[in-house]
């Protein structure tokens, strides 16, 4: 039986960000008496659902729900990194100037497969990195932060669930080019030289990552940039021009302008807070 989405009360009960370590990371069977989201976002591993084993690799969501038997092994050689989400929720109806909570719905799941390979994941990893901040943060209302970014979140699954437009090909493209924008975000990314790496014209390689991730390619290389520009500042403490430099940017202005246009921040007052 699934819930009436429209009338969708959640209760988030805890966040988890996990990155596995080298070896002998895993989960055995069991169940849980709530619901939870789990994505993939980097790395691979074995999760069984019932007696089905299912690879997960970046942009894999699970769906767990309360009696359902399921295991995780993280996988060795490329260790898992997965966002996760417990959950409950019921069915609350406004009618006639009064409250109706239906009481019937413990057993009800959300209309959403057990294992769901996700295009756009890089918004879903956002979104639930965002929730797992909030979740641990002390501010005020964060409650209400964790309910309004799960409700984005549950949309995002069901709009990609509705499209249902999986070109696993696309796919694995995609895995490749971030895979390799990763491992040279030092170097200059060109377009063409990464559509060649994947063997791909550079105008279909730029609308597959779009589909795929909901970036255009530029606006993703920035990200990541900045995501390792952040670690650079905050945890090994090297001038903003240093940082620059070391990721491929071709002066200081132009990085300071790119962190702030994503992070709201410069790179300088960022450094400074996290000192």
């Amino acid at each position: 039986m699934h819930v009436d989405l429209h009338n969708l009360a959640v209760y988030i009960r805890y966040s988890v960000y996990r990155k596995c370590p080298a070896t002998g990371w895993e989960i055995g069977t069991r169940t849980i008496p709530d619901h939870e989201f789990v994505l993939i976002t980097q790395g691979k591993g074995i999760i069984t659902i019932e007696d089905n084993k299912h690879e997960g690799r970046a942009g894999t969501l699970f769906y767990f729900y309360p009696g359902l038997p399921h295991s995780l092994i993280s996988c060795n050689e490329n260790p898992m990194h997965f966002l996760a989400v417990h959950f409950s929720f019921t069915n609350v109806q406004y009618e006639n100037n009064n409250w109706f909570l239906n009481n019937s719905i413990n057993n009800t799941i959300l209309p959403i497969p057990s294992v769901l390979e996700i295009r756009n994941y890089v918004k879903l990893k956002e979104i639930l990195v965002e929730i797992d901040k909030y979740w641990r943060s002390k501010t005020i209302g964060k409650e209400l932060m964790c309910k309004g970014l799960f409700l984005q979140l549950l949309s995002n699954i069901l709009q990609d669930l509705e499209l249902n437009c999986y070109n696993y090909s696309a796919r694995n493209k995609v895995d490749e080019i971030i895979s390799h924008i990763h491992k040279n975000l030092d170097k200059d990314l060109d377009t063409k030289m990464l559509a060649d790496t994947v063997s791909l014209s550079p105008g279909y390689m730029c609308k597959i990552f779009k589909e795929v991730t909901g970036y255009s390619l530029k606006k993703y290389i920035n990200r990541c940039r900045v995501d390792a520009a952040k670690k650079m500042l905050a945890e090994e403490g090297l001038k903003v021009k240093d940082v620059a430099k070391r990721l491929g940017f071709k002066d200081e202005f132009y990085f300071s302008k790119v962190f702030k246009n994503i992070e709201g921040i410069s790179p300088k007052d960022f450094k400074r807070n996290a000192m």
